[in-house]
């Protein structure tokens, strides 16, 4: 048969168990919220890469190009061009 003393320790026990349970709730929307904070900013990170990598492409692309087409021009020129002995 249960004492007072055991109906006192046994009343102790679930008042931590119940406050336990709320600590984990508490973690569980934590990490919940961390989760999602961490979804968004990265994100964030991709379309920021996204719209370097378009404005570096518009930048360069132009520039590449005229490279590529100078390239061409010298070595038809130095095709042209009589060798010298």
């Amino acid at each position: 048969m249960a004492t007072e003393d055991d109906m006192a320790k046994l009343k102790q026990l679930e008042e931590k168990m119940n406050g336990l349970g709320v600590q984990f709730e508490e973690v569980r929307e934590d990490i919940k919220k961390l989760g999602e904070g961490y979804a968004d900013g990265m994100r964030r990170i991709s379309t920021e890469i996204k719209e370097l990598n378009r404005q570096w492409v518009a930048k360069w692309s132009p520039h590449d190009l005229a490279i590529r087409n100078h390239a061409k021009r010298i070595s038809v020129l130095e095709q042209r061009r009589p060798r010298r002995s």
